[in-house]
């Protein structure tokens, strides 16, 4: 048991205060160090979309140029752009979350129509794409279709988030996403993967702002490593929590519950006349 200030010896006193002098400077160095790599890595994320939109516009400006390599080109452009775009979103994201501006809106949505759109998009990129990726599955544990109150953005662009993850470090297997019923006030959205994994001592670090698993995989995969973390403090703000399941070089499996509040009860156009016809 640790012994009251009062009965500390000074050769005591002056060694714990040098033991919390010693770990603040390590907390110190550690922020200075995370921050030198977000600053490397938000410089590479930029300039490599910025470099590809440059280089194939200035490809466009060859007279010679036949109708495929013409429609290469723009592709490439395209692709470079929405990348450069999820990087300033990422960024202007996390800077509304740090300075206490987000809104969380409310309005009615209907869980599915999001899904079938993120499905309906993921499922065009990957075809384009000439590499061969993992398999986009959308897994519906309910086949009621329901609608919930919530903000819609924001929940697109958490399963965004995770999707994106997940098909960059999934280069074989499958990609799955969906949602189930937990119970009467929740609702359970996941994306699961076969990729890479994630090794169990970094699990507790991921949702960390500037924090990746390690460093050598930003070069590899490349991030900003604030993904994970304004998805998290999104499903916070709805009131719900994220975890992540994962077996390093298996999969992993991120899952996240929202409060679920449900659209007031319609009566079907078709029975509006009968009902009508019963109160006369």
């Amino acid at each position: 048991m640790y012994k009251k200030m009062t009965e500390l010896t000074y050769e005591e006193l002056l060694k714990q205060i040098k033991e919390y002098k010693r770990k603040l400077r390590e907390k110190s160095l550690e922020a200075e160090k995370l921050k030198s790599n977000f600053l490397a890595n938000i410089s590479h994320e930029l300039r490599t979309p910025l470099n590809s939109i440059v280089g194939f516009a200035n490809l466009l400006n060859d007279s010679q140029l036949n109708n495929d390599e013409m429609k290469t080109y723009i592709r490439e452009i395209n692709r470079g752009s929405e990348s450069f775009l999820k990087v300033v979103e990422n960024i202007i994201q996390q800077a509304d979350i740090e300075t206490k501006r987000v809104e969380m809106l409310e309005e009615e949505c209907s869980v599915d129509n999001i899904l079938d759109d993120l499905f309906s998009s993921y499922s065009d990129t990957l075809k384009k794409n000439s590499n061969l990726g993992p398999e986009l599955r959308l897994n519906n544990k309910i086949k009621k279709k329901i609608k919930i109150f919530t903000d819609p953005k924001k929940l697109k662009y958490i399963l965004s988030n995770l999707i994106d993850n997940a098909i960059k470090f999934t280069s074989d297997g499958y990609v799955e996403f969906g949602y189930m019923i937990e119970n009467d006030d929740t609702i359970k959205f996941f994306v699961s993967d076969t990729g890479i994994g994630i090794p169990k001592d970094k699990l507790n670090v991921i949702f960390e702002k500037f924090r990746q698993v390690e460093e050598g995989m930003t070069r590899q995969y490349g991030g900003l490593g604030i993904g994970l973390t304004t998805c998290n403090n999104y499903v916070e703000m709805f009131g719900g929590e994220m975890n992540v399941e994962s077996i390093y070089g298996v999969g992993s499996n991120f899952s996240f519950t929202i409060p679920m509040r449900q659209s007031v009860l319609k009566i079907p156009c078709k029975y509006i006349d009968k009902l009508a016809c019963s109160m006369s």
